[in-house]
């Protein structure tokens, strides 16, 4: 699998698990208490509280991803490589100011 995609694995399957974290509080099927920590109107749920969870699910999960197997780091973060990124070559680099031509 190519680190792009890898990458992209591990943007949004954490964005999945928010999104069903999210659906569970807005049907009363997560405790009242945890709901009423993660969202700042006192138990509505709303897009700040989703993106809570979200940067919640990556932090937890993130952080103990190696003392998880393989198979459920595929689960719980999309896949269980850490994608790799190099710096780009000098060749693809621009050598001087970009120029936009003006709409006709």
């Amino acid at each position: 699998m190519s680190d792009l995609i890898t990458a992209w694995l591990r943007t949004v399957v954490p964005g999945l698990w928010a999104t069903l974290l999210g659906w569970l509080a807005a049907h009363g099927l997560l405790p009242a208490d945890v709901v009423d920590q993660v969202s700042p109107l006192g138990g509505t749920l709303t897009v700040l509280a989703v993106g809570i969870a979200l940067a919640a699910w990556k932090v937890v999960w993130s952080s103990v991803e190696q003392h998880l197997p393989p198979w459920l780091t595929a689960l719980l973060l999309g896949s269980n490589k850490t994608p790799t990124y190099s710096a780009p070559s000098p060749s693809s680099a621009t050598t001087g100011p970009v120029v936009v031509p003006p709409r006709p």
